[in-house]
């Protein structure tokens, strides 16, 4: 009995020590979905293979509330991307390739519940964003490559369902990447991503065409994440004219709303 009471005290005691020493968690700028969406069929039972291609720009924000410990994120880029569909029977069946880049600017904050002077693990970083250093904006750049494998299926005749899987890969650079490594160097927050990095992507989606055959264009919800720690994830809502043209707003991790537009070209 002595010894049981002696392991439950020395076990509460080590996890008030390794609880007080938790330290606020930093991210890339890189570990956020892509605003690239995922384009769709106007045809379910199209018999021939199809090439597209489209481009498309965005800008995101995320407000002075903050997100992940940082605030006031502005970012623009842009994607390219590339999708071969099967036809007849495997006409659902198709592979997307996208690459694209982007940059913006941040802030470092302290958006965590444990946010105080009096927590041990965060008392230090909460100094730290009282000076100078602590109060300025950094910047960030950062590439990303997607390769998705993914099942389009159109039940019905307006119904657009699907999901796919695949990778993302990223590289970030910029002054907000080399203090957040500093930072974790002097031991003040501890960096959950990587600058350079490779993660599994789940998408699913759903959406309607807008007459016969996407007469008048189709719009689709898409929900993507990545499989990496928190789950960073992102929630698109995407209008695509039969012209081609598309637009939409997307909600995610990070930057926490973006609009996009873009044109994608049928082969």
């Amino acid at each position: 009995m002595k010894k049981m009471v002696m392991g439950m005290v020395a076990a509460m005691t080590a996890t008030m020590i390794l609880g007080g020493c938790v330290k606020p968690e930093m991210r890339s700028m890189g570990a956020t979905v892509m605003t690239s969406p995922l384009p769709h069929r106007s045809n379910g039972t199209d018999e021939e293979a199809r090439f597209s291609v489209d481009g498309s720009g965005f800008v995101g924000y995320t407000s002075s509330e903050g997100s992940e410990n940082v605030k006031n994120i502005k970012a623009w880029g842009g994607n390219v991307s590339v999708t071969y569909r099967l036809g007849g029977d495997f006409s659902p069946l198709f592979v997307n390739g996208a690459l694209g880049a982007f940059g913006g600017s941040t802030e470092f904050d302290c958006t965590d519940d444990r946010c105080d002077m009096s927590n041990k693990g965060y008392g230090t970083y909460v100094a730290w964003l009282n000076t100078p250093s602590g109060k300025r904006e950094y910047h960030f750049w950062n590439m990303q490559q997607r390769v998705l494998l993914g099942l389009d299926f159109t039940p019905g005749k307006y119904g657009i369902v699907g999901g796919g899987a695949g990778l993302l890969v990223y590289q970030g650079t910029g002054s907000y990447e080399d203090k957040r490594q500093d930072l974790e160097d002097e031991k003040i927050v501890d960096n959950v991503d990587d600058s350079f990095d490779a993660v599994p992507l789940v998408s699913l989606w759903g959406g309607s065409f807008i007459g016969k055959d996407a007469k008048y264009g189709k719009a689709v919800l898409e929900f993507s994440m990545l499989m990496k720690h928190d789950v960073p994830s992102s929630l698109k809502l995407t209008y695509t004219h039969p012209t081609g043209f598309y637009g939409g707003v997307a909600l995610g991790t990070m930057i926490s709303s973006s609009l996009y537009l873009g044109k994608e070209f049928v082969f």
